[in-house]
C-alpha cells in the first residue's frame, strides 16, 4: 500500500500542469533627442563636438523632465557627449529627488548622476570630422560632393568609416543590453538625431534612404516598446510645442 501511495503521488506530480511563466509587460523605452545647442540653432554640424546645451536646449530638456516626472523610470542611459549628458541629468532630476534619501543633482551637469544615469558609447553621435562646427552652407561650398551624398544618399554615406547601418547596429546592441537589464520596466535613452533616425528606420523596417523623412526635433521624445523579442514604435517626435511647428520650416536640425 505504501508503494502504491508513493506511485500515485509521483504520478500526480508528473501529470500536474507546469506553472505558467510569470508574464511581464513590455519594456518601455523613451528615446529622446538631446536639447538644442548653439550649433543646432546656427545649422552647424555637431557630431562628436562638445558643444553644450543652449538656454533653449535646457528649457526643452526641462519640458521632457516635466512630461516624464510621474513615469516610473528605472534608469536613464545616454551618449557620452556633454549635450546628451546634461539633458539626461535634467530629465533624471525629478526621479532622483523622489529617492530615499533624495539624491541631489550633480554639481557638474556634464557628469552623469550615477548610478541612476549611465553613459553608453553605443548611443553616441556619428563623427563628422572636419565638417564639425561648420554650417551646412559652408560645407555645401567646401565639399559639394560629400554634402550631396549626405543630403541625397545618406544611406550610402560614411562618417569616419561608419555607415548608418553600422551606427544602428551598435545602437541596437546597446538597446538590447538595456532591455535585458530592465525587463518589463521603463527606461530613457538620450542620444542624437542621426541615431534616432537611423534606429527608427530599422525598427520600422524602412530603408535608411527614408532618413530625412523622419522628423526629429531637438528635445523630442519617441516611445518604443520591447516585448516578446520585438520592438514596436508607439510615438515619434513628440515635443510640447509640436502643433506650433506644423507647416513651419525650421533651420535647427
Amino acid at each position: 500500500d505504501r508503494h502504491k501511495a508513493d506511485f500515485r503521488s509521483s504520478f500526480a506530480q508528473m501529470s500536474a500542469p507546469a506553472p505558467a511563466p510569470v508574464s511581464r509587460g513590455p519594456t518601455v523605452i523613451y528615446l529622446i533627442r538631446h536639447g538644442s545647442t548653439a550649433f543646432n540653432e546656427g545649422s552647424r554640424f555637431r557630431g562628436k563636438s562638445t558643444v553644450p546645451l543652449s538656454d533653449l536646449g535646457r528649457r526643452q530638456a526641462q519640458s521632457v523632465a516635466d512630461l516624464l516626472a510621474a513615469k516610473p523610470i528605472a534608469h536613464v542611459a545616454c551618449s557620452p557627449l556633454p549635450r546628451a549628458v546634461e539633458t539626461a541629468n535634467i530629465i533624471a532630476a525629478p526621479h532622483l529627488a523622489k529617492q530615499s534619501p533624495p539624491v541631489p543633482a550633480p554639481a557638474d551637469m556634464y557628469h552623469p548622476a550615477a548610478p541612476y544615469v549611465t553613459i553608453d558609447d553605443g548611443y553616441t553621435s556619428a563623427n563628422y570630422g572636419p565638417w564639425e562646427g561648420h554650417t551646412t552652407e559652408e560645407i555645401a561650398i567646401s565639399d559639394p560632393q560629400g554634402y550631396k551624398m549626405f543630403r541625397e544618399h545618406i544611406d550610402q554615406a560614411q562618417f569616419d568609416g561608419e555607415t548608418l547601418d553600422g551606427l544602428s547596429q551598435r545602437f541596437r546592441a546597446s538597446l538590447l543590453r538595456l532591455v535585458e537589464q530592465f525587463p518589463g520596466q521603463q527606461v530613457a535613452v538620450i542620444t542624437h538625431q542621426i541615431c534616432t533616425r537611423a534606429v527608427l528606420c530599422d525598427l520600422m523596417g524602412a530603408p535608411k534612404s527614408f532618413y530625412w523623412q523622419l522628423g526629429q526635433e531637438p528635445g523630442c521624445v519617441n516611445v518604443i516598446e520591447y516585448h516578446d523579442g520585438k520592438f514596436s514604435v508607439k510615438i515619434m517626435n513628440w515635443t510640447p510645442d509640436m502643433w506650433d511647428k506644423v507647416g513651419v520650416v525650421s533651420k535647427a536640425w
